[in-house]
C-alpha cells in the first residue's frame, strides 16, 4: 500500500500540454493564442496604413478601396490612418472575444491572407521608390 495521500484536484500535476495558460480551443492560427493573432494583425494593419500613406504621397499610387479612398481624399492622412486602425481593432476585438467560434478562426486566417500580400507589395513598392530595387 502507498503511504502517500491521494491527490486532490488542486494538487494534480499541471505538466505538459494541459498546463498551457491558453486552452487549445482558444488558439486560432498556427497554435497562437487569439490575442497574439490580434496583435500581429494590428501590426500588419499599421504597416499597411503607413505604407499606403507614403506611397500615396509620391503621386504614383492610388487607394484601391473606394471607401478608404474617399476618406483619404476628404479627411486627410491622419483620419485615414486612424479609421483603418480603428476598424481593424474593432474586428480583432470580436475575434479575441469569439476565439472559440469557427467564424473567428476563419476571420483570423482571412486577415492574414489579406494583409500579408498587401504588406509585401508595400515593401516592394517602397523599396523601388527609394532605389533599393530597380
Amino acid at each position: 500500500m502507498s503511504t502517500h495521500p491521494p491527490l486532490v484536484r488542486s494538487q494534480a500535476c499541471t505538466c505538459g500540454a494541459a498546463s498551457s495558460a491558453v486552452a487549445p480551443k482558444d488558439r486560432l492560427l498556427f497554435g497562437m493564442p487569439a490575442n497574439t493573432v490580434a496583435m500581429l494583425v494590428m501590426f500588419l494593419s499599421a504597416m499597411d496604413s503607413l505604407a499606403t500613406v507614403l506611397y500615396l504621397r509620391t503621386g504614383r499610387g492610388v487607394e484601391i478601396n473606394p471607401a478608404m479612398s474617399w476618406l483619404q481624399a476628404h479627411g486627410g492622412e491622419s483620419l485615414f490612418v486612424f479609421a483603418k486602425i480603428i476598424l481593424t481593432g474593432v474586428c480583432m476585438l470580436w475575434v479575441v472575444h469569439r476565439a472559440r467560434h469557427t467564424h473567428a478562426r476563419i476571420a483570423s486566417v482571412a486577415a492574414f491572407a489579406i494583409y500579408m500580400p498587401i504588406v509585401g507589395v508595400h515593401i516592394y513598392n517602397n523599396a523601388v521608390l527609394v532605389g533599393y530595387l530597380r
